[in-house]
């Protein structure tokens, strides 16, 4: 294992990784001034520190844990550059946005999206050591928008359910020009998807009640399988057990209102549980669409499956006047980045 030289003892490597990442949590500023400057082979663009997955520099770091204050320091008294910090994080398949709407650092956002959208909405950019309210930097824009990225940010914040990141998003470009990346309605050329398909996919109700009556976000879309919000929500809750698949279904037929005649034979041979489909044959009822399962299955020579009668011991019967605001939300949100454990 390596170690690092100062003027005053060897650092091993893991300890110098905790002694930095402390100082950065607790805005030690004159600490962290002082330790770099008894180490100079210590470049401060450089990836010295590191995750159970990140490779990080001093200023991104910052940026992952969401210290607005030690940004700025490292930014203007350590005259660190936010273009390499960006390319690092490029190498390892991210932008730094992402980083932000993965974590959920509301307040880091509000101060380094004007950053970020100075990057790539193409304007003439002149780096400037001044980190008040913006920064700019001289660069190439494309290279921070990457359309191979799997989700954009604000699928990313979707996906973690930060709420108030996706809210944050949404009102900061309410009547203006939204770029891709951040636009809720947004569909990926891989697959098709938008943040109302995502949370039909992560059968998390909270999450599709939330882009639906906050952000007016496109459920009615279909995927570039053709696949519809119903279709969507049908398969994945097939992998995953969720009483949320059920109220995701519900709101999904009765409140959003998709509509459930598109490919409900499809739908019909996807479904696995019992209560979903019984929800399912009473939306088509009113089109006198009244499908067999078994007898389909049959036709389209596939195995018959057991249909269970739920994935939960949570009820189905509830109340029909209270059946939104009785559901429960505490463990609904996936964990899907505990890999950014540091």
């Amino acid at each position: 294992m390596g170690c690092w030289k100062s003027k005053q003892k060897m650092i091993d490597k893991d300890d110098m990784n905790i002694l930095i990442k402390r100082m950065i949590d607790q805005s030690q500023k004159s600490n962290f001034s002082e330790f770099m400057r008894k180490n100079p082979e210590l470049k401060i663009d450089e990836e010295f520190l590191f995750s159970k997955t990140l490779k990080l520099n001093p200023l991104g770091y910052a940026l992952f844990i969401g210290r607005v204050d030690m940004f700025k320091y490292i930014y203007t008294s350590l005259e660190a550059h936010i273009a390499k910090m960006e390319d690092l994080f490029n190498k390892q398949g991210y932008r730094s946005i992402d980083i932000l709407c993965i974590q959920g650092h509301v307040a880091m956002l509000k101060f380094y999206l004007p950053v970020y959208i100075s990057l790539i909405m193409e304007k003439p950019l002149i780096e400037t050591s001044e980190c008040d309210d913006t920064l700019f930097l001289e660069s190439n824009p494309s290279r921070f928008v990457n359309e191979n990225y799997e989700y954009t940010p604000i699928q990313h914040a979707c996906i973690s359910c930060h709420f108030g990141v996706i809210q944050y998003i949404v009102e900061y470009f309410k009547n203006k020009p939204t770029p891709f990346i951040f636009d809720i309605n947004y569909q990926d050329d891989i697959e098709g998807q938008n943040c109302a398909l995502i949370s039909c996919k992560l059968g998390v109700f909270k999450l599709m009640k939330f882009l639906h009556e906050h952000c007016k976000a496109n459920f009615h879309v279909k995927n570039k399988k053709d696949e519809n919000a119903i279709l969507i929500l049908s398969a994945a809750s097939n992998k995953i057990q969720s009483y949320d698949y059920y109220i995701c279904m519900k709101y999904l037929l009765e409140i959003i209102k998709v509509d459930p005649t598109y490919k409900y034979e499809e739908i019909v041979l996807v479904l696995n549980n019992y209560k979903l489909l019984e929800l399912y044959y009473k939306a088509l009822a009113p089109y006198n669409i009244f499908p067999n399962k078994e007898q389909l299955e049959r036709m389209n020579h596939i195995r018959v499956f057991s249909i269970t009668e739920s994935y939960t011991s949570e009820p189905y019967d509830q109340d029909e006047n209270s059946w939104i605001s009785s559901i429960k939300h505490e463990n609904s949100t996936p964990n899907h980045f505990s890999l950014f454990s540091m």
